[in-house]
């Protein structure tokens, strides 16, 4: 009877909405994250709950009006996006219909529930076994899962047998990328930015640049897992990425070619970067602008699809440079002790070579200082965030430069110039652009320097995929062969 008295639905159904978000996802978004979300969803629920019971004063009506607007949130996208594939491009699938035809439908109802003094006993029963049915059934599938080996969207195309080598002298090697840190080419042509002064300093130490160096992809993960693994990948749909295809790639990272043959080597590995590597190098940066695990669950809600697809017309600038504020500078806080530990690794005494991976977050967007190397406002630099600022980006590059120039000074004192050191750009800038193909956002710098050594396999426009091919055939006496520089472009799902 208590069962069919009390309205358990409005308990059980965020968590059923986070258990069936799990669904194909759940080794990453881990039980930590999927405690913390229904943690969140229950709290709104039970607050939400109790605001109804002072106005309609009774629990079953109060909680039918609540689960009404639990379920709008976790439900309706799905079947918005359902709606769209079945009349696309239609009036009634548009926002300008569907969010006044909700407000209208919901607050009928929550009207009705008010005036009418039915003790919804019937329904609330209903609703009890109905959600505990699906909760069951997810657990059962979440659980088959578990011990079924799903393939992954994004996979390694090209193997990299590597062999060892005793005879090899062993110097420490620091693999430095500044994200989105364009060639020099690239930099002159499209933004008539002279670039010089780097190249100039570069050169002057011994780097030899690529200058037409290009990456094999367009976004940040594919591209790192790329040049990590030695190899391209094959991504189940280039032209329409989901947030699984970002967790694969990161997976990809995790467990990365490159890593694993210095680590063959008896190298010590050290991540300053927002990737973890497997074993005990977990990710010591974090990327402040985003909990990627939760948006699995979050992405699904009514609230998050409706702000990510119009939200941006009316509230979001003033909710970035209001809420977002704290998130911004953090990540330069971020971004700053990234440097340090790199130059402070560099101070580290150790009786085994060591291989760094630095991963700085910048010149990307936000750009935090300007050509005067003064930290630019809050509010401007949000904008310039949001429409990625050309002109903000290449001030910025005057930043970039000189923590490029005292990170390597600093590498080179301490070691006494006996550390390979490669410098590179993950993929170039990418400013908003009609252009069916941009090759501009695939050119990337790309500087190397081995002690001693002038006479390299590199040649100018070597791509991601071949860095590291050639760095072990060139160090290592490996016989790695090249494969074919490319460019893919990829695409995230419309």
């Amino acid at each position: 009877m208590r069962f069919k008295k009390y309205p358990y639905h409005i308990f059980l159904l965020p968590l059923f909405f986070v258990i069936h978000a799990c669904d194909g996802n759940f080794s990453f978004i881990g039980i930590d994250v999927i405690l913390l979300q229904a943690a969140k969803y229950l709290t709104f629920a039970i607050v939400l709950f109790f605001i109804f019971v002072v106005i309609y004063r009774n629990t079953n009506r109060a909680a039918a009006s609540v689960f009404l607007l639990l379920a709008i949130n976790f439900f309706f996208p799905a079947l918005h996006g359902l709606m769209k594939k079945i009349i696309p491009e239609s009036f009634f699938t548009r926002y300008v219909f569907v969010l006044p035809f909700l407000m209208i439908t919901a607050g009928a109802c929550l009207i009705v529930v008010f005036r009418k003094k039915y003790p919804f006993i019937k329904l609330t029963a209903y609703l009890n076994l109905i959600i505990v049915f699906f909760i069951i059934s997810d657990i059962i599938v979440l659980l088959y899962r578990a011990f079924e080996k799903s393939p992954n969207r994004v996979v390694l195309l090209n193997g990299a047998a590597v062999q060892p080598c005793d005879s090899c002298a062993k110097p420490d090697v620091y693999f430095l990328v500044f994200d989105e840190y364009g060639s020099s080419a690239s930099l002159k042509k499209e933004y008539g930015y002279d670039n010089s002064q780097l190249d100039t300093f570069l050169t002057g130490k011994g780097f030899n640049i690529q200058q037409q160096s290009v990456s094999n992809y367009n976004w940040t993960q594919f591209s790192m897992a790329s040049i990590l693994n030695m190899s391209y990948l094959s991504i189940s749909d280039p032209n329409a990425l989901v947030f699984q295809d970002y967790l694969h790639a990161e997976r990809l990272i995790r467990n990365n070619k490159v890593v694993a043959f210095f680590k063959s080597e008896g190298y010590q590995v050290e991540g300053i970067s927002i990737f973890d590597f497997e074993g005990d190098n977990k990710a010591v940066l974090e990327d402040n602008l985003a909990s990627p695990r939760s948006r699995l669950i979050t992405q699904r809600t009514f609230v998050n699809v409706v702000l990510n697809d119009i939200g941006w017309r009316f509230l979001q600038k003033k909710i970035n440079w209001g809420l977002m504020t704290g998130k911004y500078n953090e990540r330069f806080d971020n971004i700053q002790l990234g440097i340090d530990l790199i130059k402070k690794s560099a101070h580290k005494k150790s009786n085994t070579p060591r291989f760094v991976y630095g991963h700085l977050l910048m010149p990307h967007a936000p750009f935090y200082m300007d050509k005067q190397k003064r930290q630019v406002n809050v509010q401007k630099m949000m904008g310039d965030a949001e429409t990625s600022s050309t002109k903000a980006y290449v001030n910025y590059l005057y930043y970039t430069n000189l923590v490029i120039i005292d990170i390597i000074e600093t590498i080179r004192t301490v070691t006494n110039d006996q550390a390979v050191i490669i410098l590179m750009g993950d993929h170039g800038f990418r400013p908003p652009t009609d252009l069916a193909f941009p090759v501009f956002y695939f050119q990337n710098l790309n500087a190397v320097y081995y002690p001693g050594k002038k006479n390299t396999l590199f040649y100018s426009n070597v791509s991601g995929v071949n860095q590291f091919r050639i760095v072990l055939n060139d160090l290592f006496k490996q016989h790695l062969p090249l494969l074919q520089d490319s460019m893919i472009y990829l695409k995230d799902k419309k």
